[in-house]
């Protein structure tokens, strides 16, 4: 497989105004009803590793979130969440068109689906980075209408990568859409000691 990394701060702001195209799927940021991080929030590395097969979710808690791989047709889904406040990596850019937090099996296939991702589809390949803040969906309930600088700095409060370190691949039938059978990865997760800090202000409660 090829490795392909994706840019990631550097086209945070930019992507988040991206057009959608007709061959993208979006994935819109989810509100929550709490308006500020939990005291259980703490700061810190947190590492570990797991093996996942089609169908399974995968759960690991750390620093008062929780992390999982959440199943989807072709794959999984990276998942962070705090108390309430879910889908906390869903500002990852881009918003719309293949994503870091999305884990498909076609991925790492040609368009043709007859053999490896050459670099023909341009995809997340082994390396997936991410971020992550309790303060979306609570203080910042959409990117859109939150100030940039107050954006900008949630989008620091956490980052996580998911290194993929082996894959089996199903459905590889020419003109088919490939997934995943079992996925071994390791996971890397940092939180900053600000990310505890409670909103400047909080959301609006109008839905």
């Amino acid at each position: 497989m090829t490795l392909l990394k994706l840019p990631f701060a550097a086209v945070l702001l930019v992507s988040l105004l991206a057009a959608r195209s007709p061959a993208q799927t979006a994935h819109p940021a989810q509100r929550s009803s709490r308006a500020i991080p939990a005291p259980s929030c703490k700061g810190g590395t947190y590492t570990f590793s797991g093996i996942v097969k089609k169908g399974e979710t995968f759960s690991r808690a750390f620093g008062g979130f929780l992390f999982k791989l959440l199943p989807i047709d072709n794959g999984w889904a990276i998942y962070v969440s705090h108390g309430e406040q879910g889908y906390l990596a869903n500002f990852t850019p881009p918003r719309q068109g293949p994503n870091p937090i999305y884990i498909e099996g076609w991925h790492f296939r040609n368009q043709a689906n007859t053999g490896p991702n050459t670099g023909d589809v341009n995809t997340p390949q082994e390396r997936r980075e991410f971020f992550f803040s309790p303060k979306f969906g609570g203080c910042i309930p959409e990117p859109d209408n939150a100030p940039p600088a107050e954006f900008e700095a949630a989008t620091h409060d956490g980052s996580g990568v998911v290194e993929i370190t082996d894959l089996t691949l199903g459905n590889l039938k020419p003109g088919e859409t490939a997934d995943i059978e079992e996925m071994k990865f390791t996971v890397l997760l940092t939180v900053a000691p600000f990310a505890c800090e409670p909103c400047r202000t909080k959301s609006n409660p109008n839905p």
